[in-house]
């Protein structure tokens, strides 16, 4: 279930093994070497046989099918099973699909024995397959014994676990229910469950109800949870939404950005041709921020033909700065191409000061490098500004060393100002302690 935290790696194999029979099998399994029938198998010997498979996916999909296979057989032997797998990835991926058929086929028996196991995730996945099965069944059956037998996280993901189900077949029924739940946190574990799951099914139905609810924090977590799903499986359709409704374009760039992750083209085409330039700007600002993580030299040049402003600055940081953050040698390399050296001057203020905050050590090892120059400049700066938050009196320092007296004067001054509005006090009684300082600003 999405809101279990620890068994989130156990879901792509259960569900592999929820929606398509693994045919494949043991070599020298004993099934394989007997000819035995499912019903006769020694299914410790095949528990045992299967652990000694050193390929983690197939020997978890395995553990799967036959978790799967007891669970409609004999569900108690499965459960004593359990001890022997030591390996807890192992444990959690038997545990799920017998439960889960267990609780179908008999719920009450199997709720009553994850009793036996102690408090925690474990106990918690257990409780919830058990009810999974139950809810594809009687969903209100097992939304009554969660209320009556469950209490704390127990009983939220419980919730949540049902509703996922049933939202899948009766959504406009599931999350009426659940709108009447007293609990503020019970009922939004349980709503979000219902809303994702009927959104991927029927994503303008579930918008419109989102959209109707009393204006406020619920109705806006409500809106971004359809638009979250809705944008991965129709996002042009997701987008055409938002944009009709303006109450819901604070949603919009982070919409497009999703678009723009499977096709920039078509994103950045639609936000081209929104009226509204102030809103097609900032989802042209989001498009851009996303394809930057995949090619920043792409994204920057883009940005500097579809973008001006405010906005085209801002662009400029994220991706030179983010780029810096990650990979600042490949980043400087990058802006000694350039070939306006106002771009080249804005493009190294922001690499050097990302790679600065993110990692002053490399960063001050690479400018004591460099000859002297623009970049060990403009680097010496950077340093000095991020070293006037912690050492003050050793940024000063630094600053002096900036040979460009012009660029010099700046920093000082800004060293100084960092440093006034941290410790106004001390920074005043030292200025007065070095007349010099003052002197070489007022030059």
């Amino acid at each position: 279930m999405k809101s279990l935290r620890s068994c989130l790696f156990t879901c792509i194999a259960v569900l592999f093994i929820d929606f398509h029979d693994c045919s494949a099998q043991v070599t020298g399994s004993p099934e394989k070497q007997n000819g035995q029938s499912g019903d006769s198998l020694d299914y410790e010997a095949e528990l045992k046989t299967i652990l000694k498979v050193e390929d983690f996916e197939e020997r978890h999909l395995l553990l799967a099918r036959l978790s799967k296979t007891l669970g409609s057989s004999d569900p108690k032997k499965a459960w004593n099973l359990m001890g022997q797998l030591t390996f807890l990835p192992d444990r959690l991926l038997f545990l799920g699909p017998f439960m889960k058929v267990w609780g179908r086929n008999n719920p009450t028996e199997a709720l009553n024995q994850t009793k036996d196991l102690p408090d925690g995730e474990v106990r918690l996945l257990a409780t919830n397959k058990a009810l999974e099965g139950w809810a594809a069944k009687a969903p209100l059956a097992a939304l009554q014994w969660a209320s009556e037998n469950l209490s704390n996280g127990y009983r939220r993901t419980a919730y949540a676990q049902i509703g996922e189900v049933w939202g899948k077949t009766e959504p406009s029924l599931a999350i009426n229910w659940g709108m009447k739940l007293s609990n503020e946190i019970e009922r939004v574990f349980y709503v979000v469950e219902v809303l994702e799951n009927w959104t991927e099914l029927h994503p303008m139905d579930a918008a419109h109800w989102a959209a109707a609810l009393p204006l406020g924090k619920f109705h806006d977590l409500m809106v971004s949870k359809v638009v979250n799903i809705w944008v991965q499986h129709y996002p042009r359709m997701t987008v055409d939404w938002l944009a009709a409704a303006p109450e819901h374009h604070w949603l919009l760039p982070s919409a497009v950005s999703e678009w723009a992750e499977i096709d920039r083209a078509a994103a950045a085409n639609w936000a081209s041709q929104l009226e509204n330039k102030q809103l097609s700007n900032l989802c042209k600002v989001a498009i851009v921020t996303e394809w930057a993580d995949y090619n920043s030299p792409s994204a920057y040049a883009w940005a500097e033909t579809n973008l001006d402003g405010e906005h085209l600055s801002n662009s400029r940081k994220l991706i030179l700065g983010n780029w810096a953050a990650a990979y600042p040698m490949e980043a400087l390399k990058w802006s000694q191409n350039l070939t306006s050296s106002d771009s080249n001057l804005a493009a190294l203020d922001i690499i050097l000061e990302s790679w600065a905050l993110s990692d002053f050590a490399a960063c001050q090892s690479w400018v004591q490098q460099q000859k002297d120059g623009l970049e060990k400049n403009i680097g010496l700066c950077k340093l000095a500004n991020v070293l006037s938050d912690s050492e003050p009196e050793a940024a000063v320092e630094l600053s002096r060393t900036i040979s460009d007296s012009a660029l010099q004067k700046n920093c000082l001054a800004q060293v100084l100002e960092n440093w006034k509005l941290n410790s106004k006090e001390k920074s005043e009684a030292w200025i007065q302690q070095h007349p010099q300082i003052l002197k070489l600003l007022n030059q």
